[in-house]
């Protein structure tokens, strides 16, 4: 599970960075940090699995997989066709993990707290 979360990690940032490449190519350097930004604060807060207003998988995975094909595509269009296809099949796989990883909240943890081996 965890090899499976940091494909999904890096997936994520790749779909950022794509966001960037669009901006960049589109608009100009601002419009490439405003994209970044925007879709990281927005993905922290309704898509990450400590966020503050986590959707459920279903939503998230159409969100992730939308995001990434579209992005993707307007990669080709502007010139990165390796990393718009790349990103594409990554949004497949961004998909089906945001459906196949269970929530942080719904993981049962050990209620007995650690202490530190000094006693720190």
């Amino acid at each position: 599970m965890q090899l499976l979360a940091a494909v999904a990690l890096l997936i994520e940032i790749s779909l950022w960075l794509g966001l960037a490449i669009v901006g960049m190519s589109r608009w100009s350097w601002v419009g490439a940090v405003l994209a970044f930004v925007a879709a990281a604060g927005v993905w922290a807060v309704f898509m990450s699995p400590k966020g503050a207003w986590r959707l459920p998988p279903w939503p998230r995975a159409l969100i992730a997989l939308t995001l990434c094909v579209l992005v993707g595509m307007m990669l080709i269009d502007t010139g990165w066709p390796r990393w718009g296809f790349f990103l594409t099949l990554g949004g497949i796989v961004l998909g089906v993990t945001e459906l196949v990883l269970p929530d942080l909240s719904r993981v049962r943890r050990d209620p007995t707290p650690t202490r530190h081996p000094y006693g720190l």
